[in-house]
C-alpha cells in the first residue's frame, strides 16, 4: 500500500464510519434521503472525496477498506436468507443470468465488427470485456494475460469500463427499479408479501433498532466465518485466492442460515446494510473522473457499445419470458459488476431475497468467464 500521511488515513477512515451513520439517521427523518437513497448518496460523497482535489486520499486504502467491508456483509446478509425458499427462484434466476451471459457474447463479437478497422485488437478487447462482464475484473486481467493483449489495451479498457460501469451502477441505484417496474413483472415474494412500506426494508422485525449486545453473537459469528475464509484462502496459488475466499465466506454463511437461532439473530441486516454503506462510499473514492478526459475514444465507445446494448438486449429477454423485475435487475448486477455490488442494489430495491441470487450468479460468472472470453478470442482471431 502507498505511503500515506496518518492524519489522511485516519480521516479517510473516520469518515467511511460515520458518514454511513449520519446517512442512516437521516435517511429515518427525510424522505428526501429515502427517494434518492442512502446507497447513492454514499456513493456521491465518495466520488467527490476522490475527485475534490484538496486533500488527495489514498485509493490502495479504499480498496483495502472495499475488500473488508464485503467480505463482512456478505455473511451478514446471508444469515437471514431461508435458502429454501430461494430454491423456488433458482430455475428463474438461472435463466435470467443465462441471457445476461448471451447478450455479453452477442454484442461481444458485433463490438469486434463494428469497430475492427479502429484498432487491431478488438478481438482481443470482445473477450476481456466478455471476462468482466460475465465475471469480474480479475477474469478481465486474466483473459489479457492469456490472450497477449498490449498495455495500452489493458490501460485504457479498465479506464473505459471504469466510466461506463460505474455509470450504469449509479442508474441501477437510483432509478433502474422504477423504470423496470413499468414492463417486468412483480417480484413474487412469499405469502404474497412485498418491500417494506417504511422507508427502509431491513429494519428489524420488531420494529426497533437492536442493541449492540443484541447485535454481537451475529458480528462474532461474521468475523469467524470470515476469518476462516482468510486462512483458506492463504492456503492456494495467489491468483486462486480471491475465489476460494469467497466461496468460503459465502458457503459457510449458507450453511449458517440453515440453523433457525441463526436467522433470528437480531441486527444482522442492519450491521449488513451500513458495511455496505461504507463500501459504497469508499468504492467511490476511487475513481478518478480525470481519466476520462484522457482515455480513447475508441475504447471508451467499444466498452459503451458492449454495456449498453447488452443490457438492453438481457431486459428484453427477461420481459419476453416475464422474468420478474429484481430478479432481471440483480442477475444484471452480478454480470456487469460481480460479488461486491449485490447487496447494494438489493438494498436499493428494499429486497434482501436476491441477495443469495446475485451472489451465486456472480460466481458462477467469475468460473465460466475465463474461459468464455478465451475461446470468443480464438474465434473472432
Amino acid at each position: 500500500m502507498k505511503n500515506i500521511p496518518i492524519g489522511i488515513g485516519i480521516l479517510q477512515v473516520a469518515l467511511a464510519v460515520i458518514v454511513p451513520i449520519a446517512t442512516l439517521w437521516a435517511e429515518k427523518r427525510w424522505k428526501i434521503i429515502r427517494t434518492i437513497s442512502p446507497v447513492a448518496l454514499c456513493y456521491g460523497f465518495g466520488m467527490f472525496l476522490g475527485n475534490q482535489g484538496l486533500i488527495e486520499f489514498s485509493r490502495s486504502l479504499a480498496l483495502t477498506v472495499c475488500a473488508l467491508t464485503v467480505a463482512l456483509a456478505i455473511p451478514l446478509l446471508l444469515f437471514s436468507v431461508n435458502i429454501i425458499a430461494w430454491l423456488r427462484l433458482a430455475g428463474r434466476t438461472l435463466l435470467a443470468f443465462s441471457f445476461c451471459i448471451i447478450s455479453v457474447l452477442v454484442v461481444a463479437t458485433a463490438a469486434h465488427f463494428i469497430f475492427r478497422n479502429q484498432s487491431a485488437e478488438t478481438a482481443k478487447m470482445a473477450g476481456m470485456l466478455t471476462g468482466v462482464y460475465i465475471g469480474g475484473t480479475p477474469n478481465m486481467n486474466a483473459i489479457g494475460l492469456a490472450v497477449g493483449a498490449s498495455s495500452e489495451t489493458f490501460i485504457m479498457l479498465n479506464t473505459a469500463d471504469l466510466i461506463v460501469s460505474f455509470s450504469y451502477f449509479l442508474f441501477l441505484i437510483t432509478a433502474a427499479g422504477k423504470t423496470f417496474g413499468y414492463f417486468l413483472p412483480r417480484f413474487p415474494y412469499p405469502d404474497g408479501a412485498g418491500p417494506s412500506e417504511k422507508g427502509d426494508a431491513w429494519d428489524d422485525d420488531q420494529g426497533r433498532m437492536p442493541s449492540f449486545l443484541q447485535m454481537l453473537p451475529g458480528l462474532a459469528l461474521t468475523v469467524a466465518i470470515v476469518f476462516c475464509g482468510l486462512v483458506l484462502k492463504n492456503t492456494v496459488p495467489e491468483k486462486g485466492r480471491d475465489m476460494v475466499a469467497i466461496l468460503t465466506i459465502t458457503s459457510l454463511a449458507v450453511i449458517s442460515s440453515f440453523f433457525p437461532k441463526v436467522r433470528a439473530l437480531r441486527g444482522t441486516q442492519q450491521m449488513g446494510q451500513y458495511f455496505l454503506l461504507i463500501f459504497c462510499l469508499v468504492i467511490g473514492i476511487t475513481t478518478d473522473l480525470s481519466k476520462l478526459f484522457h482515455s480513447s475514444l475508441v475504447y471508451l465507445f467499444f466498452t459503451l457499445f458492449i454495456v449498453a446494448t447488452g443490457v438492453t438486449i438481457h431486459y428484453t429477454l427477461c420481459a419476453l419470458f416475464r422474468i420478474d423485475r429484481d430478479t432481471a435487475i440483480i442477475t444484471s448486477t452480478a454480470g456487469i459488476f460481480s460479488v461486491p455490488f449485490v447487496g447494494p442494489v438489493a438494498m436499493s430495491l428494499r429486497n434482501k431475497e436476491i441477495v443469495f441470487s446475485g451472489i451465486a450468479c456472480a460466481l458462477v460468472g467469475y468460473a465460466v468467464a475465463n474461459y468464455l472470453g478465451i475461446i470468443l478470442t480464438w474465434i473472432l482471431s
